[in-house]
């Protein structure tokens, strides 16, 4: 239950803060039409300004407001999926994504690679996105992509001397795309029938990565055994000193005690 109401408010989150860019670019759109006047002035009249709203003075408010929210920078955020096999994490996706009625693409990030070697590279994620929204670019550009297995593009250890395409390569890959860039998508990923390519601007589109991610308690257990042996490490110096600094000061008075008798 507790990760249905994080995802679910997750993509609240992220759609509203698309239907923030809307209502902004629909303010700027009629400010600029409201610009576009002209003035005239019939005989025995004051100067009137063509082209003006008649509502203006009831739009001041939320005119006002959409000004201040322009001031607003809402950054966008994707979402990581953390749990074993057979849990579900595809099913939520694709279930939020029907609800809510937008294009969505699963992407096997197992037989991705780098860009220029034998495989699909990550630019084909973009394409199957496309062609889910029946090539309608717009619609694709407010879809979910949801990147399962995104544990298996770890890099290899040992592999520093070698070029790693299917590890670090493709996470340098979907670097850009997942902070928001414009993809061109080759017309052959597409369909044999297009002939051109077709830009496509990931910032609103949303990704969803979901892993195993297998031994990672082993991880967290294990730095967190290190930061109980620090602890105890410095307890115990504190508490030693503590303790000959009390046997420093007995055996002092004790010494003068001694000193004194005699």
């Amino acid at each position: 239950m507790a990760i249905k109401k994080v995802l679910s408010v997750a993509l609240y989150n992220h759609y509203k803060r698309l239907a923030l860019l809307d209502r902004r670019a629909a303010h700027q759109s009629q400010s600029n039409q409201s610009d576009d006047t002209f003035t005239w002035k019939a005989p025995g009249q004051a100067t009137r300004s063509v082209g003006q709203a008649s509502t203006s003075a009831e739009n001041t408010s939320g005119g006002d407001r959409l000004d201040r929210l322009d001031q607003v920078v809402v950054e966008k955020s994707n979402i990581l999926l953390l749990g074993p096999t057979g849990s579900g994490k595809t099913l939520l996706g694709r279930t939020l994504a029907d609800y809510i009625g937008v294009p969505f693409t699963i992407v096997d990030c197992t037989s991705l690679t780098q860009a220029g070697y034998a495989g699909e590279d990550v630019e084909s994620a973009i394409g199957r996105l496309l062609r889910t929204a029946d090539y309608d670019v717009k619609k694709a550009e407010r879809g979910i992509v949801f990147l399962d297995e995104i544990d298996k593009i770890a890099a290899l250890p040992g592999y520093d001397h070698f070029r790693d395409i299917g590890g670090e390569g493709v996470q340098q890959g979907f670097l850009k795309i997942v902070e928001g860039a414009t993809v061109t998508v080759p017309a052959k990923k597409l369909s044999p029938a297009s002939s051109s390519n077709v830009p496509v601007n990931t910032t609103n589109v949303l990704f969803i990565a979901s892993g195993a991610f297998n031994g990672l308690e082993k991880i967290v257990s294990r730095r967190r055994d290190v930061k109980v042996a620090i602890l105890l490490y410095f307890s115990f110096l504190i508490f030693f000193k503590d303790f000959f600094v009390f046997m420093f000061h007995l055996m002092f008075s004790l010494l003068i005690r001694f000193l004194s008798f005699s």
